[in-house]
């Protein structure tokens, strides 16, 4: 929903939007580097946003606008919960063993590739989108940042999922 909500707004909307985050990401990176925030030990939560900002602002130095980073933190963040919902759904199919008590690796493979499709089919849906909104345009590069934002998303998922299976096999020896 999000995701159709900034497709549908105009170019100097977007641009606006876009200039308010950068502004803001400015003033918080002041904050980090003037010591004005708390410490980790003292709030951790403002700790982590304020350098989040830091990190936002610095790669912003290195030519990716705060709009191009929204695409990857909101595609990581559907990445992400594409791969838990794919995993929620079809983690018992996967585990099922072969007629020998092998593991079926290849379904872990399939589960992934269909997280996967799945994220780039809304992201070309995204981009097709902006067709129809006027002063938009489709955007291949959009398509390469959605993709580098819900592809480590759902690696990291998965590489999670795994993990905890195996260790869960060893101990319980299914």
């Amino acid at each position: 929903m999000t995701i159709y909500y900034l497709t549908e707004q105009s170019a100097s909307d977007s641009l606006a939007l876009s200039s308010s985050a950068g502004s803001f990401a400015e003033y918080g990176a002041y904050l980090v580097q003037s010591g004005q925030l708390p410490t980790f030990e003292e709030n951790p939560i403002k700790w982590t946003a304020a350098h989040i900002l830091l990190l936002s602002v610095k790669f912003s130095n290195h030519g990716l606008s705060v709009r191009q980073q929204a695409h990857v933190v909101e595609f990581a963040l559907m990445g992400g919960v594409v791969a838990l919902n794919v995993l929620a759904w079809m983690s018992g199919w996967a585990h099922r063993r072969s007629p020998r008590g092998h593991i079926r690796i290849w379904r872990t493979w399939l589960m992934y590739v269909l997280g996967v499709m799945a994220c780039a089919a809304v992201s070309f849906a995204d981009q097709y989108h902006k067709l129809f909104v006027p002063a938009r345009h489709f955007d291949k590069l959009d398509l390469f940042l959605d993709a580098s934002g819900y592809i480590p998303a759902i690696t990291c998922v998965f590489i999670a999922w795994s993990v905890g299976s195996a260790v869960y096999r060893l101990i319980f020896r299914k």
